[in-house]
């Protein structure tokens, strides 16, 4: 079988031509290539170049946390125990724009921070029930556990996997480790937070705050703390908090 003839400028037959129109030839085929590339695989209109990177990035620290994080970008927030501390403190929270539902076992404590803007829900239960980070400001460790744990309204039942809950109350290590392993059960997160500052420094949003937990969750919660305290302090685990503030 004959082979086929050569170009008359020498290249194998099917080849680009040589010379100039062969070397223009190939750059108009790369630039058609790299169009075509970044019309399949750039940024997508308004997104930041790194968007589509973010995953990604992100993948071996979901690997190790199985509790799902918020889908929307804002925090949605319940408040439980509306006292000296849990009223102005959740009234900062609404200053700064955090949406806000709100439970106290008096119901009329809610009335001032429902003039402002903020949800009245009849439970704990319901309180918890749509929200991401629930805080709670109460007197004592039964009360803690009576909100939290205890019977058909307590607001655990309310508690998607992915939430967090902050606790402001001021009680024992050991009870706020208790309330950690509990609702790691249902894949929600717990930090201790007791607060020192009093009621002058809950108003002005400059309390001291506490913190027992992990640092994913801190920094999660921060910008939360962050209205109601000027001073946020990371201590440890679970129960640090607790472990310092009785010192």
């Amino acid at each position: 079988m004959s082979s086929r003839p050569a170009n008359p400028d020498g290249t194998k037959p099917g080849a680009a031509p040589a010379g100039e129109e062969g070397v223009r030839a190939h750059r108009e085929a790369d630039g058609l290539r790299l169009a075509g590339s970044a019309d399949a695989g750039g940024p997508r209109d308004g997104a930041h170049p790194m968007d589509d990177a973010l995953p990604l990035a992100g993948a071996a620290e979901q690997a190790n946390e199985p509790a799902a994080e918020p889908q929307s970008d804002r925090e949605t927030v319940a408040f439980l125990g509306l006292g000296a501390l849990g009223t102005p403190m959740a009234a900062n929270l609404m200053t700064a724009d955090f949406p806000l539902m709100v439970h106290n076992r008096n119901r009329q404590r809610e009335e001032p921070l429902a003039a402002l803007g903020a949800r009245r829900a009849a439970t704990p239960w319901e309180a918890a029930t749509g929200s991401t980070l629930l805080c709670l400001c109460l007197s004592d460790d039964s009360a803690v556990r009576a909100v939290l744990l205890e019977g058909p309204d307590a607001a655990i039942g309310g508690l998607a996997p992915g939430s967090l809950v902050i606790d402001f109350s001021t009680i024992a290590p050991a009870t706020s480790e208790e309330l950690a392993a509990r609702l790691r059960e249902q894949g929600v997160a717990y930090l201790d937070a007791p607060v020192t500052g009093g009621t002058e420094g809950a108003k002005a949003g400059t309390l001291s705050v506490l913190v027992g937990g992990s640092e994913r969750d801190l920094e999660r919660a921060r910008p939360l703390l962050e209205v109601v305290g000027a001073r946020v302090s990371h201590f440890g685990p679970v129960g640090a908090g607790q472990r310092v503030k009785a010192v």
